[in-house]
């Protein structure tokens, strides 16, 4: 019997330059992509030059209104995947197959939270 593959969770350092996975996006231990262009991984969070302008740092951003609140762990895997279905071959080659059962968990998961994520606000998911 064959298991339908799904795409494994997924995470991400940022803030650790000697971590062996810095600036680097992770699913069991296998990099998916090196993230070369923070303003656009920053962008898929909601994260908007307009909120920089306030002070608050990405992660900070990130961390209040995604990490804090464990209800919103769907949203926060959800733009980590639409960022490598843009950027990572990879990615695209191993889950792209994936991507649209994960966009339908996704949307479920939204509709039984009740709300919508920063991002989502603004976005098509």
């Amino acid at each position: 019997m064959q298991t339908k593959l799904k795409i494994p969770h997924l995470s991400y350092t940022l803030n650790s330059p000697m971590h062996k996975h810095y600036r680097c996006i992770v699913a069991n231990d296998d990099v998916m992509d090196k993230i070369d262009k923070l303003d656009e991984f920053y962008k898929v969070f909601g994260y908007t030059a307009e909120i920089a302008k306030t002070g608050i740092l990405p992660d900070e951003f990130i961390w209040d209104n995604y990490v804090k609140d464990r209800s919103l762990d769907a949203c926060l895997q959800m733009h980590i995947v639409q960022y490598l279905i843009k950027h990572s071959l990879k990615f695209k080659e191993l889950y792209g197959k994936c991507y649209e059962e994960y966009v339908k968990e996704h949307v479920d998961a939204r509709i039984a939270r009740g709300f919508e994520c920063i991002a989502c606000k603004h976005m098509t998911c």
